[in-house]
């Protein structure tokens, strides 16, 4: 797996990616991640530590150029909030030309 080497090279403890393996996260072993929704254009995961009171969601998402992949990322995006606690949310974008 291409994430894993680069892992190794970053020296990062853990990397998780997406289905079509399009967003990478590399960590260290002080956080824990649990993906809880995903699609093509974005991975959101539940992330703990021990110095957090209550897990954050994160979204990480890579931004598709056509509009119309882009209503489907924040239809996904939706369907995704629906299962979350209230919370903080922190999003990160990303966007490729």
């Amino acid at each position: 797996m291409l994430a894993d080497a680069f892992r190794h090279r970053l020296r990062f403890d853990n990397v998780v990616c997406n289905t079509s393996d399009s967003i990478w996260v590399f960590y260290n072993g002080l956080f824990h991640l649990v993906l809880v929704g995903e699609g093509e254009q974005h991975a959101s995961f539940l992330v703990s530590h021990n110095s957090f009171p209550v897990p954050l969601t994160i979204s990480i998402v890579h931004v598709a150029c056509m509009k119309e992949e882009r209503r489907a990322l924040w239809s996904a995006l939706r369907r995704t909030s629906l299962y979350m606690d209230r919370g903080l949310w922190v999003g990160i974008l990303m966007l490729w030309w």
